[in-house]
């Protein structure tokens, strides 16, 4: 009895005393791509919080599935943790194989920014300078044009999927390593399209750098007000609007969960963190619990589900 009582006070002690070196938070795809940007933009207030340095650690490739293995194999000590879009819970584990539970090794702590894709083209469109007319560039060449994806069975990859679809568009699926070179691509003119969210692009959109079609927001967003939303144009079904979050391991003590939680929340709420992710087209999340962001993601998981069997996805 007197060894269990001294084993859980040396537990209890040692979440007090976290944090007592530089936490980690993972990005799993390449720097400038929208969870790097993100993590970038929080890290120093979340370090000011936590009083130690938050570090970004970018491990792109496989879809996020690398970025997601490191975190994976990390000790559950609350010194690793995941910058990653819902897909990783939602799409992933359907879309592809993937090597963990997806609602039971890792626990969404929070809800950092909620954004839609744009429809992103190039300069191998052509003249196509709106949606219809772009359907029709494509459809005039059959199969001679791509998508530019971040991945296989990311969102930016069962969108395209999804569109094209339902746009009766024969194009060939261009994974990369993330989606800075996915748009990298399109700009170079060497595949056609893309699907990526504002914060990735919109300085390439104001630049003139890149050409935006449509978005998959509910409604115009304020940032993007000439761009029609997918709904206008006759396309209904593409209306889905995810989110960007702060993953832990599930076995990480709740305290620093806690901790985790709420050094993320109050950098949210520094008015220059708010003043950047408006600049990028940026919506703040929502402050909800882990409890509310789990029940959030089982109904987008069964979302998911459905439209992968709506456009006959086949798993990778």
């Amino acid at each position: 009895m007197t060894a269990a009582l001294s084993l859980g006070s040396v537990g209890h002690a040692t979440d007090a005393a976290w944090p007592t070196k530089p936490i980690r938070i993972v990005v799993a795809s390449s720097p400038a791509g929208a969870s790097d940007t993100l993590a970038r933009i929080l890290v120093e207030g979340m370090g000011k919080t936590l009083g130690q340095p938050v570090i970004v650690d970018n491990k792109p490739g496989a879809s996020g599935l690398i970025g997601a293995r490191d975190v994976l194999n990390a000790p559950a000590d609350g010194y690793t943790f995941l910058m990653f879009p819902q897909s990783l819970v939602t799409e992933l584990p359907q879309a592809m194989k993937v090597d963990y539970d997806p609602f039971k090794d890792f626990k969404p702590l929070v809800q950092v920014m909620r954004q839609g894709l744009l429809l992103l083209g190039g300069p191998s469109v052509g003249s196509a300078a709106t949606l219809p007319e772009l359907v029709k560039y494509v459809r005039a060449n059959p199969g001679k044009l791509g998508f530019a994806t971040g991945g296989v069975g990311v969102p930016t990859h069962t969108t395209a999927v999804q569109f094209a679809r339902l746009a009766g568009l024969d194009m060939t699926m261009v994974p990369h390593k993330g989606t800075p070179p996915a748009l990298t691509a399109v700009m170079g003119g060497h595949v056609a399209l893309s699907f990526d969210t504002p914060l990735a692009t919109l300085p390439l959109i104001r630049s003139g750098k890149i050409r935006v079609y449509a978005s998959t927001y509910p409604t115009r967003p304020a940032f993007l007000p000439d761009v029609p939303t997918f709904a206008e144009l006759g396309f209904p079904k593409m209306n889905d609007v995810s989110w960007i979050g702060i993953w832990s391991l599930s076995g990480v003590p709740q305290a620093i969960q806690d901790k985790v939680r709420n050094a993320a929340l109050r950098a949210l709420q520094e008015p220059k963190v708010q003043a950047r992710l408006a600049d990028l087209g940026a919506d703040p999340g929502l402050p909800l619990t882990s409890e509310e962001l789990t029940r959030d993601l089982h109904e987008a998981y069964a979302r998911q589900g459905e439209l992968l069997k709506s456009i006959d996805y086949k798993r990778e």
